[in-house]
């Protein structure tokens, strides 16, 4: 029994009440038990039992004894009255008092919140809030159910704002079942809270909204598992109050892993509206009140799928919800492929869509998934537009299905071809080998139309091209179609041989028609006119472009400049091998010759120029390379002194009787010395086919030589009569 000194004494007021009130209160009333400053209040206590003052002496009082629970008791029975502040109070002692005494103390608390009043909800936050406080202390003195039940309650207690989730009771009634938290957490205290809160009348609310939404997941925090619940006890009374409609979600038993992964997964609104047809498969059955609705009714999938024969002992229902699984666990793009082949038409639910959207969730990555949907929604699209065909805007809605079908079947297709399974599942979908077929033949219409009328465009004539090379390689469609379609698609260039032409036809200074003439020809399927050379050769020039040195990335801009002009001599009959050579050599090469080359071929293509002389020039350039060393001799590669021989016979005939008189003695010497070290005698007929032949030459220099004696002559005359006279 503590000393009358000590019994009467005030000493646990003033300043200790103070700080209680000052920090330890204040979030206690906020509902701040998380920020509630236990160490300090703890630290506080510590302190006032180190210098107690009882009688005449100063002494300390140890904790855990009886002494301390008597002087802890005296202050807290002072604060009894003080709602929060003997909530604080008890945490604040909680740690220096015997495990029985802090028992009771807590009941002392609990017996307040027991009274049905305006101050009920006030008195049960306090409460569960000193519990949760109390349960970090001293744990041993709780069940380890209560703090969390605790917290169920407080925030049921709390208001809750638009986002965040409705607090479920169902923990709560498990214990109340249970009794494991009978001892701090009163039947009667939960029924007063629940009261209080219109719990039922919110949980309603809730619940008619979550199942709007088909939001089963959270459906199933609320009131899942009731089943579980014995009939008769006190859980089950408590459940009848509280929970609506207790006769629906009672029997309701959906796969919570299930529910829980769609709940995970499902993020994009759009999606999760489209979906409820699915979703609702495994939500609850209101009418007849069994496990789950497709138990009772296919709902949108209608009477058609339950007509549908099992295979291998499954429904086609559960089967369903099985690939819509796989489906939400790959992504959102699985997803919407699930809801083109098996949503959007539920009644037309068959075994050949699940096995498509299987296939493809199994095999394919997100990116070709996506083109399987969007050539699959096509597909749906197409039925739709031919049901609109006599609609006023019928050309402009004809050109954009077309673009649309191009587009969607360029990117399929390969995807297609990719394995057995997606031949066998999405192979002959819609008749793909003549639909195919159809769009190509369209798109080839289009593009002639285009070239006939000058509206050049190359993003549709590119994807034109990307079809006919995805029709190339489906081996699978070649059976539908004759020998000579498929040589059609081998003539069909590629994305870099388009844009080149497309180039040329922007930047040529030449007639464009003979590049639109062999985009007619390759791209857009029409044979040339009998012996159109022109167009062949552009023809030629376009298949050379599929060798990538054509498109790989050159650093050094003069190499990238002198490919183009390569290139635009390809396009004027120059050899695609040397041509290809020329490139790769360039590569290889010092970076001036590589620009005098470039400059060359600048000259040789400017109308305004004497291209006589730069044949020449070039010749004397090139021959002057070939020096001696030892024994043998370092000539030009092959392919410049083809481009050479192509430049000359790109000159009108007769290029040996124009220069043959204008040239000087000296000059002329020099060219025909050139020629030699880089041709030997190869730039001779029928060889060389410039027109050129030894005794040609032999005259030409036979008659300047003959013209120089005659001048020298008449020199030396003109010097003897000016001596004589």
């Amino acid at each position: 029994m503590l000393p009358s000194p000590l019994r009467n004494s005030r000493m646990l007021r003033g300043p200790w009440e103070d700080d209680l009130r000052r920090d330890a209160v204040k979030q206690l009333k906020a509902g701040r038990y998380d920020l509630f400053p236990l160490k300090d209040v703890q630290l506080l206590t510590d302190g006032l039992l180190r210098s107690f003052s009882g009688g005449f002496l100063r002494r300390d009082i140890n904790p855990h004894t009886v002494e301390c629970d008597e002087l802890c008791f005296e202050a807290l029975k002072e604060l009894r009255g003080e709602l929060w502040t003997y909530e604080a109070a008890i945490v604040s002692v909680l740690h220096v008092i015997s495990a029985e005494e802090g028992r009771k103390h807590i009941n002392g608390s609990r017996f307040k919140t027991e009274h049905d009043d305006e101050f009920a909800l006030h008195q049960a936050r306090a409460y569960l809030q000193c519990l949760v406080l109390a349960f970090r202390v001293r744990p041993e003195i709780f069940n380890k159910e209560v703090p969390i039940i605790a917290n169920d309650l407080l925030l049921i207690l709390k208001e809750f704002g638009e986002h965040e989730r409705f607090p479920s009771v169902l923990r709560v009634l498990r214990a109340i079942e249970d009794g494991t938290c009978e001892d701090f957490l009163s039947k009667e205290l939960i029924q007063i809270i629940l009261r209080r809160t219109s719990y039922q009348q919110n949980l309603d609310r809730e619940l008619r909204k979550l199942f709007r939404e088909k939001n089963l997941f959270s459906i199933y925090c609320l009131v899942g598992g009731l089943r579980s619940i014995r009939a008769g006890t006190a859980a089950a009374e408590l459940a009848s109050e509280v929970i609506p409609h207790l006769e629906i979600w009672m029997p309701w038993t959906p796969n919570p892993s299930r529910i829980k992964i769609w709940d995970a997964q499902l993020k994009n609104e759009s999606q999760i509206k489209q979906l409820h047809p699915v979703l609702e498969l495994e939500g609850p059955d209101i009418k007849h009140h069994l496990e789950t609705f497709r138990r009772s009714s296919p709902g949108q999938y209608g009477p058609e799928a339950l007509r549908i024969p099992p295979r291998q002992g499954h429904y086609i229902l559960d089967c369903l919800l099985q690939v819509f699984d796989k489906a939400v666990r790959k992504g959102e793009e699985a997803v919407s492929l699930f809801i083109t082949l098996c949503v959007r038409n539920p009644r037309k639910i068959s075994w050949m869509a699940l096995d498509q959207v299987e296939a493809a969730v199994e095999a394919c990555s997100p990116t070709d998934i996506l083109k399987l949907d969007k050539y699959m929604r096509y597909l749906e699209g197409l039925s739709e537009h031919e049901r609109r065909r006599n609609s006023i805007d019928m050309e402009v809605h004809r050109k954009s299905r077309l673009y649309e079908g191009i587009q969607v079947m360029a990117k399929a297709l390969p995807v297609i071809q990719s394995s057995n399974r997606f031949r066998r599942t999405f192979g002959h979908v819609g008749d793909l080998e003549h639909r195919s077929a159809r769009t190509m033949s369209d798109g080839q219409l289009e593009l002639l139309e285009q070239l006939d009328t000058g509206r050049f465009n190359e993003a549709f004539a590119i994807q034109l091209g990307r079809l006919g090379g995805a029709m190339l390689r489906a081996r699978w469609l070649h059976a539908h179609w004759s020998e000579a379609y498929v040589d059609m698609l081998q003539k069909i260039p590629n994305d870099l041989s388009i844009s080149t032409i497309f180039k040329m036809i922007r930047e040529s200074r030449d007639d464009p028609r003979i590049y639109c003439d062999a985009l007619a020809s390759t791209l857009g399927g029409c044979d040339p006119e009998e012996g159109d050379a022109e167009t062949k050769t552009v023809e030629a020039t376009i298949r050379l472009l599929s060798n990538p040195i054509w498109s790989v990335p050159m650093q050094d801009y003069d190499c990238n400049s002198l490919r183009d002009m390569l290139l635009r001599e390809a396009m004027r009959g120059f050899s695609s091998k040397d041509a290809t050579a020329c490139v790769k050599q360039s590569q290889e090469e010092h970076n001036i010759f590589v620009r005098e080359m470039r400059t060359f071929l600048a000259a040789a293509a400017d109308t305004d120029a004497n291209t006589d002389a730069v044949c020449i020039h070039l010749t004397n350039y090139l021959g002057v390379r070939c020096k001696d060393s030892t024994a043998r001799t370092r000539i030009p590669a092959e392919c410049w002194r083809q481009l050479l021989l192509h430049l000359m016979r790109c000159r009108p005939p007769g290029l040996l009787e124009r220069c043959g008189p204008e040239l000087p003695m000296e000059k002329w010497t020099e060219w025909t010395r050139n020629l030699q070290k880089l041709f030997g005698e190869r730039h001779y007929d029928p060889e060389g086919g410039l027109g050129f032949t030894k005794d040609k030459f032999n005259a030409v220099t036979a008659r300047k030589i003959g013209v120089g004696r005659m001048a020298s002559t008449s020199t030396y005359s003109t010097t003897n009569s000016d001596r004589n006279a």
